[in-house]
């Protein structure tokens, strides 16, 4: 059935293109008295005649001209509407409205629409790039349909999945002699470093910042207390600055890979267990219904570890 009824313009539609009343109720289906009360009705409601009833042949009024000309537009438009909503039940289109930290968005954006689209072209993919704690909310607010973002504590089972456990490193200068006191460790892509013999200065996120809230809870457990350090916000200047030895920062593993250095910094990794902080991926399980949304997943995961795979440290 009809997704939105025009049933007036249909009519009249037919009509014109009959030029006979009995013509038009014979394709409509519908009696002659019938059409011809149906139209009359219509011309009172506008006030303004449609039909020219004078001469033997039916002709259509200037405004009736006018009033075709547009319902066709509009039956055109109503078609088009269906054969849209026909392919959203079939899960050919959509829209998905991914939330991202701006600071993931730079390599990240790129890939997953360009790996997306070769599959589903036809699905809209929406990004909104913000901090931490303004996309939760507007993930909560219903204005995200799927949200990246770290989460320290990971994530239940019912919300969405944990997509890896990325390393949260400390970025160095290649001069810095703290190196000198880092060891190498089997199987793993980045020397580790004991705290304790690290002095800073520190560069640090501020306060609501994700990856402050992980250094904070990091500090406590290992009794660590950081007392000589500046706040930057931007953790791509706070990395070039620590590249230049202007200090110590802390970063994740898929920020460290996705930068490019002025002059190429050390990583190091700390903590024992080693500290790495999840990455999930938040959504509502009714979206797993659909295809294409099953594909995106498929597709961020992909997309999250060739960013972090592809770190040359």
């Amino acid at each position: 059935g009809a997704v939105m009824n025009l049933k007036t313009q249909e009519y009249i539609c037919t009509l014109a293109e009959c030029g006979s009343i009995t013509e038009a109720a014979k394709r409509l289906y519908i009696s002659q008295p019938a059409l011809s009360m149906y139209i009359s009705n219509v011309e009172k409601s506008m006030g303004i005649q449609l039909v020219d009833r004078s001469g033997k042949n039916l002709k259509l009024t200037y405004t009736g001209e006018l009033y075709v000309h547009k319902a066709r537009q509009m039956i055109e438009l109503q078609d088009e509407f269906e054969r849209e909503v026909n392919d959203i039940r079939a899960g050919i289109t959509g829209r998905i409205r991914i939330g991202l930290q701006r600071k993931r968005s730079t390599t990240l954006t790129v890939n997953i629409i360009k790996n997306f689209r070769e599959k589903y072209p036809d699905v809209e993919l929406q990004f909104t790039l913000g901090e931490w704690a303004s996309l939760i909310e507007k993930y909560e607010d219903k204005a995200i349909d799927i949200l990246i973002y770290n989460d320290q504590f990971g994530i239940d089972s019912n919300d969405g999945e944990v997509l890896l456990n990325e390393k949260v490193l400390l970025t160095v200068s290649r001069t810095d002699p703290v190196i000198g006191a880092s060891v190498y460790l089997p199987d793993m892509s980045y020397r580790w470093i004991d705290i304790h013999t690290v002095n800073g200065p520190f560069i640090l996120s501020p306060h609501g910042a994700s990856l402050r809230s992980d250094i904070d809870s990091f500090c406590r457990q290992n009794s660590f207390k950081i007392k000589n350090y500046t706040e930057i916000a931007h953790i791509e200047t706070a990395m070039q600055m620590a590249s230049e030895g202007l200090g110590i920062c802390f970063t994740r593993e898929s920020y460290a890979a996705q930068f490019h250095y002025i002059k190429r910094p050390i990583f190091l990794m700390v903590g024992d267990p080693i500290l790495s902080s999840p990455l999930c991926v938040k959504y509502d399980h009714e979206l797993l219904k659909k295809d294409y949304f099953v594909e995106l997943l498929n597709v961020i995961k992909k997309c999250v570890e060739s960013v972090i795979s592809n770190n040359l440290i």
